[in-house]
């Protein structure tokens, strides 16, 4: 029996089938291509068929399935260059983001936040000094800085695909199809 992770007990029943879906599928519990029943999930997840169902489809939403006919859904599988694609997007947008958040000025206590944030996501941005005297600057430096970090998320992303150990670790890895296809 697979083993959801655990949820506190405020979480509501479609949040926890939502978090827990997409864990199972995350962890290889369901590989790409295999489909999903709601009665199999209602047992594993222990929540009835309405949450599963409204979970189901967010998730189709988010693109992690695909609805198939008459009913159903399928674990989708994603190609390298879907995920290489997906790091450029996100790079450009979180570029647009930084440059656009600094030429219009923050607010302290969302500046606060952004630095809490930056440092947890990456050593390098937390070390950069955003306070009000250099929000112009780093409009300029921000972007570049930002997109640098998807790019290295591409290399490291290449860096594990060609180690078969290191894949094993990989949060999604089975939804992976190899070959760029």
């Amino acid at each position: 029996m697979v083993t959801p992770i655990p949820l506190g007990r405020d979480t509501s029943q479609t949040d926890r089938a939502i978090l827990g879906i997409r864990d199972l599928v995350l962890r290889g519990e369901f590989k790409a291509g295999d489909r999903l029943t709601e009665l199999a999930l209602v047992e594993i997840l222990g929540v009835s068929r309405t949450p599963i169902r409204t979970a189901l489809q967010r998730l189709a939403e988010e693109g992690l399935l695909e609805a198939v006919q008459p009913t159903g859904y399928l674990v989708r599988g994603f190609s390298e260059a879907d995920i290489f694609d997906a790091i450029e997007v996100r790079g450009t947008i979180e570029g647009l983001s930084a440059r656009m958040a600094a030429e219009r000025g923050v607010a302290p206590a969302l500046l606060r936040d952004m630095r809490d944030c930056l440092a947890k996501i990456d050593e390098v941005l937390a070390k950069a000094t955003l306070g009000d005297a250099h929000l112009a600057r780093f409009s300029a430096r921000g972007e570049p800085l930002v997109r640098e970090h998807a790019r290295n998320a591409r290399k490291n992303l290449e860096l594990v695909l060609r180690n078969t150990d290191a894949l094993r670790h990989l949060v999604g890895a089975p939804l992976i199809r190899r070959g760029g296809t």
